[in-house]
């Protein structure tokens, strides 16, 4: 049996933006819950964040997704990516360290 893997994520520079940072979320084909907080500001890189993404507070977001991509403009540091409600595995937390490029 196949394992289930995370959405992936992926941390990258804003065409030359020292003040933001672009974190993909880009889902696997299995509906993924994620949860991701920071230690300053993040904001979703969409016409319409509200439709794609519930933004907690300026420093969290919750949102999901299944084979799409989202986007977040992330000012400070990622301190927490938590994914849920992946089939059989729940709750699982992800290291920011590991998908940071």
């Amino acid at each position: 049996m196949e394992s289930e893997r995370p959405p992936r994520t992926n941390l990258d520079d804003t065409n030359g933006r020292t003040d933001a940072k672009i974190l993909t979320i880009e889902g696997q084909g299995t509906p993924a819950g994620f949860e991701i907080t920071v230690d300053g500001r993040i904001e979703m890189d969409a016409a319409n964040p509200l439709e794609e993404a519930t933004i907690v507070s300026g420093a969290a977001v919750q949102g999901a997704v299944d084979a799409d991509v989202q986007r977040f403009l992330v000012y400070g540091d990622v301190t927490d990516v938590t994914f849920f409600d992946r089939g059989d595995v729940d709750g699982s937390t992800v290291d920011p360290e590991v998908y940071l490029e």
